[in-house]
């Protein structure tokens, strides 16, 4: 999943890391290593942290700023690009634009049906560890509404492994 992402950023960072003249050209690829890497490392904690409802809040109400996932990867990626000699304010506001940007289209990928590189229980299972539950079928079930209250019991079991 990690390439794929990569990919993703790598497209999305164009105007905002490459071209962006904040950004120091010798710095350029490792910002969008690191944004990469924090994007994967945030999911994960989100769902190892047991906060699945706001990811996937990204895939039924979109990966708008507003989404708190959004928010913590937005507020990661500012202070690592720091690091390179971008003003924190620059970094900001190029964490700012691009986060939103990258999510939403990690979210429609994953949401295209055509689209098999981004599937979500594989995202799941990478960011988020192997738990032997089905995070992408609950995932799905949650999207399409179709979860009842004994599959409730099932679900909350299968996070603490009953």
């Amino acid at each position: 999943m990690f390439d794929q992402l990569l990919t993703l950023v790598k497209e999305q960072a164009q105007e905002l890391i490459v071209k962006n003249a904040a950004v120091p050209n010798e710095h350029n690829e490792d910002a969008i290593n690191d944004t990469a890497k924090i994007i994967q490392e945030k999911l994960g904690q989100a769902v190892a942290g047991g906060n699945l409802s706001d990811v996937m809040g990204m895939f039924t109400n979109g990966a708008s700023s507003s989404n708190p996932v959004v928010q913590q990867i937005t507020a990661a990626l500012g202070p690592q690009l720091a690091k390179y000699g971008v003003t924190p304010e620059s970094a900001a506001s190029i964490a700012s634009g691009l986060i939103p940007q990258i999510m939403e289209q990690f979210v429609n990928k994953t949401n295209d049906p055509a689209n098999n590189q981004f599937n979500l229980n594989d995202i799941i299972k990478s960011v988020g560890g192997s738990s032997g539950v089905d995070l992408g079928g609950i995932a799905g079930t949650l999207l399409n509404g179709d979860l009842g209250k004994s599959d409730m019991g099932k679900l909350i079991g299968g996070f603490f492994g009953k």
